[in-house]
């Protein structure tokens, strides 16, 4: 099975991190000598701790560049709205 340990940094993945969870867009973005910090993206973003030799249930996969800019874009398009929803709900 595969562990955080073998999460490249700066890279996306779609994972399950143990069997009855959901799947989960995370990113590690730092490491120490016996742990990883990760960025979950689903759905809001939050950052969190696990060990190297804790197991991940599933890596579905690794995503692209290109992918990861798609997927931002959805969100920067939701918060465009929201925030011309906020600017017409004041007058």
């Amino acid at each position: 099975m595969a562990t955080y340990a073998d999460l490249t940094l700066d890279t996306y993945y779609l994972i399950k991190d143990s069997q009855g969870d959901e799947i989960e867009l995370v990113c590690a973005i730092f490491e120490t000598e016996k742990c990883v910090l990760l960025r979950s993206f689903t759905p809001e973003p939050e950052d969190f701790w696990k060990k190297k030799t804790d197991v991940i249930a599933e890596i579905i996969e690794e995503v692209d560049d290109e992918k990861i800019s798609e997927f931002e874009s959805i969100y920067d398009d939701d918060l465009e709205a929201e925030f011309d929803d906020d600017i017409y709900s004041e007058e």
